[in-house]
């Protein structure tokens, strides 16, 4: 399947990046979990985009890694919170691109010394 940069379709989205970040599980006592990635758009300047995964769809965070180029479809959550209008955005699924899994940030050099520290933690593991 072909994934296209924001396309929307039944009020779902999909946008095309490189992973950045994944944080570790979160486990709450109400028994919801969270899982945070940061994708790093494919964009002429790359902008970091926080994704949340849910409850089930946390195991779609398994087997990737750091610097891999995936497709993730997402749903926007808005709510009002204190006063205040807060915009979550939901991941549904994460598609790897098993072609384009690189070794470094493409050739920007939007985060500098970032990209450094990124490849020391792929070294790690």
């Amino acid at each position: 399947t072909i994934c296209h940069k924001r396309l929307v379709f039944e009020n779902i989205f999909q946008i095309t990046g490189t992973i950045f970040e994944i944080d570790e599980k979160q486990s709450f006592s109400s028994g919801f979990c969270v899982r945070k990635l940061i994708l790093l758009t494919d964009d002429y300047n790359p902008e970091p985009i926080t994704f949340q995964f849910l409850n089930s769809k946390i195991d779609l965070l398994n087997d990737v890694r750091l610097l891999e180029k995936v497709c993730i479809s997402f749903r926007l959550q808005g709510q009002s919170w204190k006063g205040k209008y807060i915009t979550n955005i939901i991941a549904n699924d994460l598609k790897r691109d098993a072609q384009s899994r690189i070794l470094g940030l493409a050739d920007s050099d939007f985060f500098g010394d970032i990209k450094d520290s990124v490849q020391e933690e792929i070294n790690r593991t």
